[in-house]
């Protein structure tokens, strides 16, 4: 990954694609967040966190006019983004699988229970997954002294892992062999994402 982040930041126009990229996919979080949101569950922690992962879509697209050269991205189309197929493959592929397993091993849960769970589960995986992503992208922005930086969405990043976990510690149908399997499947997921992501950015180089 660090060698993946070196490579994007050095290149103003992809890196402005990179950026958009994070800004999508936190944007993907705060919609799949709102279509969770119901009568049974809307507490001021979901609502916050669905603030906030709103703020963070914003944050990084805002973020692209710090990078001397870059250019100005409207949208989230094809053309504005880094393997936007891939990244949506990888954010619905994620929530689809987390559902169709629980529907195998929860099979006589609630309807709400189950959104619930299934919310914590993706949830999670997702938080864990920045929680290794955007540090390092941290540290190679600041090395490189780029005027972005990530710590305000880091800690809480930080903050809403450590109320999932929290969250799901209370749930009576949470199993840790189970997180631990929705593990190794969101790895698969991340590879393949992370795949496209590396072709995408050695074409784009390629052709600058």
């Amino acid at each position: 990954m660090g060698a993946f982040l070196e490579a994007v930041i050095g290149c103003p126009s992809i890196h402005a694609r990179w950026l958009n990229t994070l800004s999508l996919l936190e944007f993907m979080g705060s919609r799949k967040i709102a279509r969770s949101l119901s009568g049974a569950f809307c507490d001021e922690q979901r609502l916050r966190h669905l603030a906030e992962e709103a703020r963070h879509a914003h944050f990084f697209k805002r973020a692209i006019e710090r990078i001397p050269q870059a250019p100005v991205l409207q949208g989230y189309t094809v053309e504005q983004t880094l393997s936007r197929t891939a990244a949506a493959l990888y954010f619905h592929g994620l929530d689809a699988r987390v559902k169709h397993r629980l529907q195998e091993v929860c099979a006589t849960m609630d309807d709400n229970s189950f959104t619930e769970l299934c919310y914590l589960y993706v949830t999670t995986l997702v938080e864990e997954r920045a929680a290794r992503v955007y540090p390092l992208y941290d540290s190679i922005l600041e090395k490189h002294g780029i005027p972005v930086r990530l710590q305000g969405i880091i800690g809480e990043e930080d903050r809403h892992l450590a109320a999932m976990h929290a969250s799901l510690a209370r749930q009576p149908d949470h199993r840790d062999e189970l997180l631990s399997e929705l593990r190794l499947m969101e790895e698969g997921l991340f590879a393949r994402f992370f795949a496209a992501l590396e072709r995408d950015v050695a074409r784009l180089k390629l052709a600058a």
